[in-house]
């Protein structure tokens, strides 16, 4: 994907004064070459004067301007400096926002891609807005600052001998051509090594989320030594990249010093055939001079501009990308349908499914079924039968390939997301709890809930014991499965939904756990449409109707009616 560059500056619309600021002061900083250049071939001019009164009469006042260089160059470079890193440093937090932002945003396909795992995305999320960061301050800034330093020796040099100043342009091309064929190849070699920063990156993330597997197999070496693989891959790109860098930095170097040498002597020249004098020559040669050390400047920083442009493509490639489902999305918002109001009728008409990454695998085929308001149905089968997918189908993290899924007698696409899912209500197999107290952790049922509302929902859910605790952060460490299950069920409880989905809810749990949270469950469920997933069927034997699922398809459409 090709980046926009000007894209970034939507995101500085805000900052027009600060960029004024910063561009202003790094054109003040451009000039200081250029007038140091004046100055010092001035006072060579003077110093190799022969009139004892010229030196003693012109030397304060040449110190006296080496001392306004001093100070314009200390102030503008110090304010370059701070206002592009406040950009930089606004443009990378403003990045980040966006791109977390749009994370949450995208729909969970998204997240089924191999290139889109947790680990990958929030080394782009760190990494490459860091880059464009350091972008904004030293390509940015310097390039405009060697521009403006570039610009100002050339008018001085033509001002001084136009004949020295166009031989110097000749070889200018050069240099540019010399940069030009440096970011060109580095290019493909800093995108490989993008790959290899996500790849790590991904590792890095998975390995200490997954701590307790790695030490319970003493996998700790091994995963040291695959990290340090992935790291050695970068060793060539690296080296190619030395290579490059070194070889085109030192073409333009070896052109700037050609340039000299050719000036040099066409300046001894005019100067033998009297058609120019010492002091002009040496202000044209020194304003060419300090002009090529600024574009000399710019040059380092090529590496910097092509890391900055990989990481540019790779931010704007999510911001750019659709979401298939995205909850905040005008059209979808715009719906007339209130599914605040829904009663909880269910009907799949002629449903077929496969997941994004698995397009010729169909996990659901046809499938026909129809669930009244205040019904508790269950489905069981064998694993991978499809029975999770349905209740991913029915909370619209996707959407079905063919056939329809209707939620009373309106296709549940004719929803507003967000409005929809606050009427459904779900307990997974492992709920995720976060590292808050217990209240904060029932609340994110329903944010802004009063204290006695959680209270009654956690009462509901068996878990008052636990509930007085509420001062205590919930870790992995001190939660037992039974515990988070019943803290899952009291968010729902809390919520309030019409609809509760249960995707085997105490499949991991024992007896006297599955107990307890049995109870809570048949409290979550009174007066509501009840979609129970499950493989044994003790923890269904109460349902109105039980679904047998096999590949796909209902098996019996009825299998038992009131077990």
């Amino acid at each position: 994907m090709k980046a926009n560059k000007f894209k970034v500056l939507k995101f500085l619309s805000d900052r027009k004064r600060d960029i004024f600021f910063a561009m202003f002061f790094a054109a003040c900083s451009g000039t200081i070459y250029p007038e140091y250049g004046v100055t010092l071939a001035t006072a060579i001019d003077i110093l190799s004067s022969k009139d004892d009164e010229i030196v003693d009469k012109n030397g304060f006042l040449i110190s006296m301007m080496f001392l306004v260089i001093a100070t314009v160059s200390g102030i503008s470079l110090f304010f370059q400096n701070y206002y592009f890193s406040k950009i930089g440093e606004i443009l990378c937090q403003k990045l980040r926002s966006s791109v977390f932002k749009k994370y949450l945003e995208m729909h969970i396909g998204f997240y089924d891609d191999p290139s889109n795992i947790p680990g990958s995305l929030i080394t782009r999320l760190s990494s490459d807005t860091t880059k464009l960061n350091g972008f904004v301050l030293s390509m940015i800034g310097v390039s405009v600052q060697s521009a403006v330093c570039l610009l100002i020796g050339i008018i001085l040099g033509f001002y001084y001998d136009w004949r020295l100043s166009l031989i110097s342009l000749s070889f200018l091309p050069l240099i540019v051509i010399s940069s030009a064929a440096q970011h060109k190849m580095r290019k493909g070699l800093i995108e490989s090594d993008e790959i290899l920063d996500i790849e790590s990156g991904a590792l890095l993330s998975e390995s200490v989320i997954n701590t307790r597997t790695i030490f319970s197999f003493n996998m700790q070496e091994n995963i040291v030594e695959y990290y340090r693989e992935i790291i050695m891959r970068g060793k060539k790109s690296l080296m190619k990249q030395s290579i490059i860098t070194g070889i085109s930095y030192g073409f333009g170097q070896f052109i700037q010093f050609v340039t000299f040498a050719v000036v040099f002597y066409s300046g001894g020249q005019f100067i033998h055939n009297g058609t120019l004098t010492f002091g002009n020559i040496i202000k044209a040669i020194f304003c060419i001079l300090f002009a090529a050390f600024g574009l000399g400047q710019a040059q380092q920083y090529v590496g910097n501009y092509s890391k900055a442009k990989v990481s540019l493509e790779s931010i704007f490639s999510i911001l750019d990308a659709q979401s298939l489902i995205n909850p905040f999305d005008e059209k979808t918002n715009n719906s007339k349908n209130d599914a605040s109001k829904i009663m909880g009728k269910i009907e799949f008409k002629n449903v077929s499914f496969s997941y994004p990454t698995r397009k010729d695998q169909k996990v659901l085929k046809n499938l026909i079924f129809v669930i009244l308001p205040g019904e508790n149905i269950a489905f069981t089968g064998l694993s991978g039968s499809g029975k999770s997918t349905l209740i991913q189908l029915i909370e619209r993290f996707y959407d079905c390939d063919e056939g329809e899924i209707l939620t009373d007698d309106i296709n549940i696409k004719e929803y507003k997301i967000i409005p929809l899912r606050k009427n459904i209500g779900l307990v997974m197999q492992e709920p995720n709890i976060f590292k808050r107290n217990v209240i904060e952790n029932i609340e994110y049922g329903k944010l802004n809930s009063s204290y006695d509302d959680i209270k009654a929902a956690a009462i509901k859910a068996n878990i008052g014991e636990f509930f007085s605790e509420y001062n205590v952060e919930l870790k992995d460490d001190n939660v037992s499965g039974g515990q988070k299950q019943r803290i899952s069920i009291a968010r729902a409880i809390l919520k309030d939904p019409c609809i509760l989905l249960l995707d085997e809810a105490t499949s991991a749990l024992d007896k006297n756990s599955e107990t307890e949270v049995q109870k809570a469950i048949e409290n979550a469920m009174l007066n509501r449409t009840t979609i129970n997933i499950a493989h044994r069927l003790t923890t269904i034997e109460k349902c109105d109707i039980i679904y047998l699922i096999n590949q796909g398809e209902i098996y019996k459409k009825e299998l038992m009616e009131s077990c």
